[in-house]
């Protein structure tokens, strides 16, 4: 478990943390096109950023079936969730408005252009699903 408290970032507004469960080593992005990533960070928005990284039992699957759903219907290829690699999440909300994270996973499926999807930090609903730019545009 992440504690909004630790989410300290660095001059680049990055963070490295690891996923008890998993071991996954993952860089925390805010987003360099954001009101925020010149801003000191409130807590509210903090919690909401550790929300998101604490409940990921929670957008797991939707993001799981989302990346098998794309490789069916773009390469013709079934996948499982082992060939991806969860390496960046991206902050891609102001302070104060509805939090949206984009997620970057790298995969041996397609290493050229990887895994990114748009995830609404609210229901954990996917907003959008494409090549590894998703995640951050």
């Amino acid at each position: 478990m992440i504690n909004s408290e630790e989410l300290i970032f660095d001059d680049n507004m990055e963070l490295y943390f690891t996923f008890e469960v998993t071991g996954e080593s993952v860089c925390l992005i805010i987003s360099d096109g954001l009101y925020a990533y010149d801003e000191v960070l409130s807590t509210t928005y903090k919690q909401e950023i550790a929300s998101f990284i604490n409940n990921r039992s929670e957008w797991k699957d939707n993001v799981s079936k989302s990346i098998r759903e794309r490789f069916i219907k773009v390469y013709n290829m079934d996948s499982k969730v082992t060939d991806f690699v969860l390496v960046n999440i991206f902050v891609l909300f102001e302070q104060n408005e509805k939090p949206i994270f984009g997620l970057q996973f790298n995969t041996d499926l397609d290493r050229q252009h990887g895994v990114g999807l748009k995830v609404d930090g609210t229901n954990y609903n996917v907003i959008e699903v494409g090549s590894a730019d998703v995640a951050f545009c």
